[in-house]
Parts: structure tokens; sequence; C-alpha cells
């Protein structure tokens, strides 16, 4: 995969092909992880700390004998959030999505989004993050398609399970494709900041690892 590292040259790019941007989210629009961010705006960083450390040795016991991360990833989501009502999950993260996630936003990312904007493209966010404190901000700056990690709900409460596979690495490149099979028809670019998104960014146009 070759990467730029440098600004789109706006004038070179061009295509008759409609334009589709695809955005990694986490480190890449974002300064760091909404993960524990989210979790600490949600149940506060002393329950949050009791619950990773002081709460349940067979919780982390289970995340040290994970044999991924997106396992690990998975069972430490359920030891904060099993059981919780949708509802209330839901009035969470679309508070957190859209009063304390915009502090996370990187401008030169924005000042991207913004250019996309510009030119008619399609926007989307490819993301191992949980779709729930996504959307909210993503509807809000124009974003089509949130594709995502999501969440199993049962009877009104979450289970602490992914409904989806955790959308990373490879399953970003496999979900991307599933969401646009015609993906050849597009002029793609794509923005990635670790080894994870260079699945994704091997099948765009125009990549950019750690750069706008």
């Amino acid at each position: 995969m070759e990467t730029r590292n440098s600004p789109i040259d706006q004038k070179s790019n061009v295509s008759d092909k409609p334009g589709l941007a695809v955005f990694d989210f986490d480190g890449t629009i974002t300064n760091g992880d909404t993960f524990l961010d989210f979790a600490r705006f949600s149940i506060g960083t002393p329950l949050l700390l009791l619950k990773i450390i002081g709460g349940s040795f067979y919780t982390a016991l289970r995340i040290l004998q994970t044999r991924s991360f997106s396992e690990g990833k998975e069972v430490l989501f359920g030891a904060i959030f099993a059981h919780v009502e949708e509802s209330y999950f839901l009035e969470k993260t679309r508070r957190y999505s859209l009063e304390q996630l915009p502090r996370l936003i990187k401008p030169q990312a924005l000042k991207k989004i913004d250019w996309h904007k510009s030119q008619g493209h399609t926007l989307v966010i490819l993301t191992a993050s949980v779709d729930s404190w996504i959307k909210p901000w993503a509807e809000k700056n124009n974003f089509t398609y949130v594709i995502a990690t999501e969440l199993e709900i049962i009877d009104g409460r979450l289970t602490g399970k992914f409904k989806t596979k955790n959308c990373v690495g490879k399953e970003k490149a496999r979900r991307i494709i599933q969401a646009f099979p015609n993906l050849r028809d597009y002029s793609v670019y794509g923005y990635g900041n670790s080894r994870q998104d260079s699945y994704f960014l091997d099948l765009v146009d125009y990549p950019f690892m750690r750069s706008f």
C-alpha cells in the first residue's frame, strides 16, 4: 500500500467517478480512543477503575486469557455495560457524542472533512468503536454511513456482547466491501492511523496514513 504523507493535491485527484471518503475514527478523527473516555463519562472514573482493577479478578483473568485484542475488548465492555438498559445507554451515548466527543476531534480532521463535503463526496466512518456513541456526532457532521462495531441487545438490555465482529483490521476491509460492493465505481479516499487500518487502505485510490 502506498500512503500519502502530504495534503491532497486537490487539482491532480480529479475523477469523473463520485467521491467516497472513508475515515477511521479513533486516533484519526479523534485524539485518542473513545471507548474508555465514554466509559468514564458514563459511570465515572472511580467506578470504572473499580470494575477494571478491583471489581472482578475473574474479568481480569478472562481479559488476559483472550486470544486477541478484539476478544479482550468485548470482555471489558461486558464487565462495564452488561445488563444496562438500552434506553439508558442510548441516552448516555447521545449526550457523550454531542457534548463531550467534540473536544477530542482534531481540527485538521474537521478541515479535511469540510473539504470533502465541499466536493460533494459521500462521507463514511469505518471504526472499531461502538456505533451508538459515534452516530449522533457523525449525523451532525453530514456523514452518510457509520460502519462500526454493533452491540447485542436482548429484551431491552445490553448483553455485554457484540452483535458483530469487532470492526478492526481485516474486518474493516470486509465491512467496507459489504457496504459498497461497487467500490470500484467510486473515487475512494481513505484515512487511518494504525497498522490495522492498512487492510482497508489497500482498497482505496488515495490512502492517507497519519496525515490529511
